[in-house]
């Protein structure tokens, strides 16, 4: 072998393991699900064309990080980073819009290799005139990173809590 043939092959294996690195250090969470239209009691449909609105709740909520919106089928998904706590509002003109809560600051270097999934699918329901909605300025659910158990976890009694409340919206 070379000195040409030698300086190739160490320059591709410097490459690939750059390559690996950046790999193993990326740090985002994939955000994924679908947006049903539905009644506060009763069967929902798949949403069409929902917006998911993403803020940064270190900005008091006033700066929209990203906006996307659901397909024909009411399925969207994004990337998220970490070190961020975020608010992400499911809305539509005509129904009561609802948003989750999400905290992946604090979480170790260790713990984000491969980063996170996270499937969330939400029903959205008309608005009636004359109805106290104001329940729903509170998240529908919250979820955070748990150092003990090394994943990200929802509050489930938070969120059953405030599904019983919304069911008893009149």
């Amino acid at each position: 072998m070379n000195i040409s043939e030698k300086i190739n092959i160490t320059i591709i294996i410097c490459c690939l393991t750059m390559v690996s690195f950046s790999l193993m250090g990326q740090s985002n969470v994939s955000v994924w699900g679908t947006v049903s239209e539905g009644k506060i009691k009763g069967k929902s449909k798949n949403f069409k064309e929902a917006q998911i609105s993403i803020f940064l709740i270190e900005t008091n909520n006033r700066i929209i990080l990203k906006r996307i919106s659901s397909n024909k089928k009411g399925k969207y998904d994004t990337e998220l980073d970490f070190d961020n706590y975020y608010k992400i509002v499911f809305s539509s003109p005509g129904f009561v819009s609802k948003f989750v809560t999400i905290d992946f600051r604090d979480i170790p270097v260790e713990d984000r290799v491969g980063g996170f999934k996270m499937h969330i699918d939400i029903s959205l329901f008309k608005q009636i005139e004359g109805i106290d909605y104001s329940l729903l300025n509170a998240p529908i659910g919250k979820a955070k990173y748990y150092a003990k158990t090394g994943v990200i976890v929802w509050d489930m009694a938070y969120t059953r809590d405030m599904m019983r409340k919304v069911r008893n919206i009149k």
